[in-house]
């Protein structure tokens, strides 16, 4: 748990400018839940969200092809859309001076919006400069501008009268600027950083230029120049322009990919996704890393505001999580887990099943392996027999293993043609997906028979199998159609006794909730399973990059992840709109295409087929004596809280307890318990 302290100076402004969600504090753990709930709010935009400023209790958001989108952030927790005004050319990055807004445009230049009235901008001029526009900086009356073809300084002193100044050329242009005092830094892509002077705006003269690799963005403040570049991020001090000196670097775990932003001490790469101290410039330190990606990023009183693919995304950045990644354990090609009491069983591809002692999360050991004569693909476990599928012809098939001492595992059988890619397990009947999907009565592992057989299924690959309650439920191509499918274990020979059309080969189910999760094109569907026999989709939602590989419930959400490399925590608290709740990819060191995920209480199991297993921390915020409502942040309608229960108990008999106001518990509500309270909430969690 972190601790979060406020002075008594910042009441007024957490309580009277930003309301009750700006200062807010959750009682942190690290997490995937809990780092979830510091996005406070999402906002679609009709175009590409890529650049953002603030004004006020307004955020004016460039919005691509859209043009300029006006936002009022005034409760950060319900933004709400008060203007737009379409623009020429691409809107991708803005600037807000007085009553108007200065938008780098693109092709289309420079691009000028009156907003004295946002609900109602009006574009009143625009300004080529002979290359497109990709940045801006605005300082004392002139906008520096990136451009195709390097800088541009322009007049702005009156915003519906801009006039060229100045220009520099550049190799590789200016895909991004940044001002501090007379030195502008601009940033060229491949062609590095430059530093030029800019004291007359007329005139700028390249000063130094520093080359790292290719520049993504640089900020600068107090003679320092932060640079963002494909090989991490490197601090200049820039006091003498002349002659730039390295003061730290650090590797390309923190590269940006888009932007960085700097406020206060600390440094935001891309928005959040990593938040560094730069208290000392000459030993930077991780803060936390929050879920989010923005393309570009205004940070304000403790909240990130971020234009990027989920068009306005706030994010509490205020105690920002760490990567909530446990435990990494490095092993060859691998396929399924499972998880059984204090282990885990890998499906470790050629060399057989792994089994790993998981006793302590975060400090994996792998205590044994057994070859299963091939490609390892998939396991499940039942009754201290774990069954592995071999997709090896010849010496594969359904390799059964007796794990009940996980340190002396013994292979009961040797090879069979039952070979497949997917398997699960119940009642000693195995269902086995491959190019035919097949039940086997492994009732007796030295006698198996196969009990059913029927059209195969591909994807994923051989589709996903998961058998419970009775029944297996099935997602994949068979040979006619693509479908999900029920069948009744007790008849496994016969046809399935639901069907549903259209789906594809990822799968997840809750049969508690009476729900599954399938794959539907590139997206994600919830099937009704309450009734086997007639499952009806309820509702759908989009996958970019898509489509989903594996599923894994976590309570009322979902682990979803995709072929294209990233980990969705979906909200699944109404099944008929499902909705994105979280990113995992913004965690650097997160794996990409993770192709089996296992739950297990508070932990996430997640195998990446060339890399081993990742072990993620799924906790919940954690209870919190601040947060009084029990809303899982520490804010001021907790104060109010309080104050009404206070002031209602005071006086009461409160020996027998049932007073929540009685914070030291001494079965009385006084003074002392308000002056408790206050320290707690001050303190925040």
């Amino acid at each position: 748990m972190r601790t979060r302290r406020i002075s008594h100076q910042a009441f007024p402004v957490v309580m009277f400018v930003w309301g009750s969600v700006t200062g807010a504090v959750h009682a942190q753990s690290q997490g995937l839940l809990c780092a979830a709930r510091d996005i406070v709010s999402r906002t679609a935009t009709p175009g590409d969200a890529a650049g953002i400023a603030l004004a006020g209790n307004l955020a004016y958001i460039a919005d691509g092809a859209a043009g300029l989108l006006i936002v009022s952030v005034a409760a950060p927790g319900e933004p709400l859309v008060v203007g737009s005004v379409g623009t020429a050319g691409t809107a991708r990055r803005v600037a807000v001076v007085g009553s108007y807004a200065l938008v780098a445009g693109g092709s289309a230049g420079l691009q000028v919006v009156d907003v004295s009235e946002p609900s109602a901008p009006v574009v009143v001029t625009g300004l080529s400069v002979g290359a497109p526009v990709h940045d801006l900086a605005v300082r004392g009356g002139l906008a520096y501008l990136g451009t195709g073809s390097g800088l541009a300084v322009v007049d702005v002193a009156d915003p519906t009268d801009p006039s060229l100044v100045g220009a520099l050329s550049a190799p590789g242009g200016g895909t991004g600027v940044a001002v501090d005092g007379a030195v502008a830094y601009l940033s060229s892509g491949t062609a590095g950083l430059r530093v030029i002077d800019v004291g007359d705006p007329g005139a700028p003269v390249l000063r130094a230029t520093y080359d790292p690799g290719t520049v993504v963005d640089a900020v600068a403040a107090l003679g320092m120049a932060y640079v963002a570049h494909a090989g991490g991020l490197t601090v200049l001090d820039v006091s003498d322009p002349d002659q730039p000196e390295i003061v730290s670097e650090f590797d390309a775990f923190w590269a940006a990919d888009h932007d960085i932003a700097l406020a206060g001490n600390r440094l935001y790469v891309d928005g959040g996704k990593a938040v560094i101290d730069m208290t000392d410039p000459a030993e930077p330190a991780l803060v936390g890393q929050c879920l989010v990606v923005g393309e570009h990023a205004a940070v304000r009183s403790g909240l990130s505001f971020c234009a990027g693919e989920e068009g306005l995304e706030i994010v509490d950045v205020t105690t920002p999580p760490e990567t909530g990644l446990r435990a990494w354990l490095p092993g060859p090609r691998m396929g399924g887990v499972e998880v059984t009491g204090n282990y885990a069983l890998l499906a470790e591809g050629p060399a057989g099943l792994g089994i790993v002692d998981i006793s302590d999360i975060s400090q994996p050991v792998r205590v044994a392996s057994v070859g299963t004569g091939g490609y390892a693909a998939d396991v499940a476990v039942e009754g201290g027999l774990a069954f592995v599928a071999d997709s090896t012809p010849g010496t594969g098939g359904v390799r059964v293993v007796d794990i009940s001492d996980p340190a002396e595992p013994v292979l009961l059988n040797g090879p069979n043609d039952w070979r497949g890619d997917r398997v699960s397990v119940e009642g000693g009947v195995v269902g086995l997906m491959g190019g035919l999907l097949r039940f086997i009565d492994f009732t007796d592992p030295s006698a198996p028979v196969l009990v059913g057989q029927h059209a195969g299924a591909s994807g994923s690959p051989s589709g996903r199998i998961h058998t419970e309650g009775g029944l297996a439920f099935v997602a994949g191509n068979t040979d006619s159609d693509a479908s999900f499918r029920v069948f009744d274990l007790s008849l496994p020979g016969e046809a399935p006794i639901g069907v549903l059309g259209g789906t594809g080969a990822a799968l997840g189910v809750d049969a508690g909730r009476g729900i599954a999760c399938v794959a539907v094109g590139a997206g994600m569907g919830v099937v009704d399973i309450s009734d086997p026999a007639a499952p009806e989709l309820l509702g759908t939602m989009a996958m970019p990059p898509g489509p989903p590989e594996a599923v894994a419930f976590v309570g009322q959400h979902a682990l979803v992840s995709l072929d294209g490399g990233p980990v969705w925590l979906v909200d699944l608290r109404d099944p008929a709109s499902p909705r994105r709740a979280a990113a995992m990819d913004a965690w650097r060191n997160f794996p990409p295409r993770v192709w089996d995920i296992e739950v297990d209480g508070d932990a996430a199991y997640m195998v990446q087929w060339n890399s081993g297993l990742y072990v993620f921390d799924l906790t919940d915020c954690s209870a919190c004596p601040a947060d009084f409502n029990g809303d899982g942040s520490v804010n001021t309608q907790d104060f109010l809280a309080f104050l009404t229960a206070w002031a209602g108990q005071r006086g009461d008999d409160c020996s027998g307890g049932g007073c929540s106001a009685d914070l030291n518990g001494d079965g009385q509500v006084t003074t002392q318990d308000f002056v408790e309270f206050l320290n707690l909430w001050a303190a925040g969690c």
